[in-house]
């Protein structure tokens, strides 16, 4: 997705939160609900008028065969995402362009149920893949999408929208992930029912698997530290680590944030040009309070 605004969903179960059962997740289909979608992008990214997706083009994908999908709470826009029909070598899929949620409903699980709403209708449609792309520095995110919807990620996009003036966005490169979503798979399927029946939703990635050798680690001064040897092509797995809070670590000390972009950069480009996979990311709360945890493995077969 061009810009993603879930920080703290992936915290949470669905379930968890008794007011979350009253929220209404369902398809904009009117003008009133297209215009809402535009009040709920400035609210959650800021910016001017330039920078959000206005209704009329909202509208109009929806017509076409896209997903404009809102989360209500009453009559309040709380959250949504937007997707359109993409092709590729492999056909017809669709590539999702924002997902965003209000602050104060981001332990809701609302991303969770806006992506479920999506892929039930993608599959409706009679398709099977999504992709989207996010900031790889965003660990809330990548928790989101590795653990408990189940991507891999084979691209890694330097600076892909230029610079950005939205809040979340200003201040860095905009480089990004962009994640393969393969909606009917084992391994998604596996995640999404190991994420629907755990209230606590606790790691699936197993502790042998962070003996991998690691291409950048956090330092004890809190800046990246580069692998002396970057274990290509002997290791069958490999960890990139990722600061807790980027948003933090921008705000208080902009060229420690920039040292980041650029060291997972470089790790993360080394290891896609060697062929490794990108399929699972382990939280900071799983891994370490500080930072957490892309793995990396050999390409596997992801039909």
């Amino acid at each position: 997705m061009r810009r993603t605004a879930t920080s703290n969903d992936g915290n949470e179960h669905p379930g968890n939160t008794p007011n979350a059962r009253d929220l209404r997740i369902a398809m904009c289909d009117t003008v009133a609900a297209f215009h809402a979608c535009e009040d709920l992008q400035r609210a959650v990214w800021g910016g001017s008028e330039r920078e959000i997706t206005p209704y009329d083009i909202l509208r109009a994908i929806a017509h076409a065969g896209g997903a404009v999908v809102g989360a209500w709470d009453g009559a309040r826009m709380v959250g949504m995402a937007l997707s359109f029909v993409a092709w590729g070598e492999q056909g017809a899929y669709h590539h999702s362009h924002l997902l965003g949620v209000l602050p104060e409903y981001r332990r809701w699980g609302v991303g969770w149920r806006l992506k479920m709403a999506q892929r039930a209708f993608v599959l409706a449609q009679g398709l099977h893949l999504m992709t989207w792309t996010f900031d790889p520095l965003e660990s809330a995110n990548a928790h989101l999408n590795f653990a408990k919807l189940g991507v891999v990620s084979q691209t890694y996009l330097p600076d892909f929208y230029g610079a950005m003036p939205e809040a979340l966005n200003a201040g860095l490169p905009s480089d990004r992930l962009l994640v393969e979503w393969r909606l009917d798979t084992p391994h998604v399927l596996g995640r999404l029912a190991t994420a629907e029946s755990s209230a606590l939703f606790g790691p699936l990635v197993s502790a042998e698997s962070l003996d991998a050798p690691s291409l950048l680690r956090m330092a004890d001064d809190g800046m990246p530290e580069k692998s002396p040897s970057p274990h290509f092509p002997e290791s069958t797995r490999l960890r990139i680590e990722i600061p807790a809070g980027i948003q933090a670590i921008k705000s208080a000390d902009p060229p420690r944030a920039l040292a980041w972009r650029l060291a997972t950069r470089a790790a993360f480009t080394a290891a896609i040009a060697h062929g490794y996979l990108v399929t699972d990311y382990r939280a900071p709360r799983f891994h370490r309070p500080e930072c957490g945890c892309y793995l990396l493995s050999e390409p596997v077969d992801q039909e």
